[in-house]
Formats: C-alpha cells, structure tokens, sequence
C-alpha cells in the first residue's frame, strides 16, 4: 500500500471527525477514486500477462 494511500485514508478518518457531512462526502469520493484506480493499476499487469497465456493456448483466437 502507497505511502500516500496511507496518508490519505488516516486524512479522510480526520476529516469525517471533525467536519460536516457535504465535505466529508466529496472526501470520500476521492478516496475511493485513489483506491479504486491504485488497485485497477496494480492488478493490470497480473490480468495482462495472464490473458497472454491463455490467449496462447487457444488456436482459434485470433490476435494480431
């Protein structure tokens, strides 16, 4: 887990703490914007190379 992830998820307890519902709400949709595309980029490689293997396998798929 990034660094800035960390620093953004301990920001985000701070804020739904202390502050109002409004900006807490657009808070939480950034953080789940930086999770979502944080997870979406590290998972892609593993998909990618395991889409190469099966994509080998499978005469009949065409790939060019």
């Amino acid at each position: 887990m990034s660094i800035l992830l960390i620093a953004f998820l301990f920001a985000y307890a701070v804020l739904v703490y202390m502050s109002t519902a409004g900006l807490a709400l657009v808070f939480q949709l950034a953080v789940a914007v930086i999770t979502s595309s944080t997870v979406a980029l590290s998972v892609a490689p593993y998909i990618s190379r395991n889409f190469r293997e099966i994509r080998e396998d499978i005469p009949w798929f065409a790939w060019e």
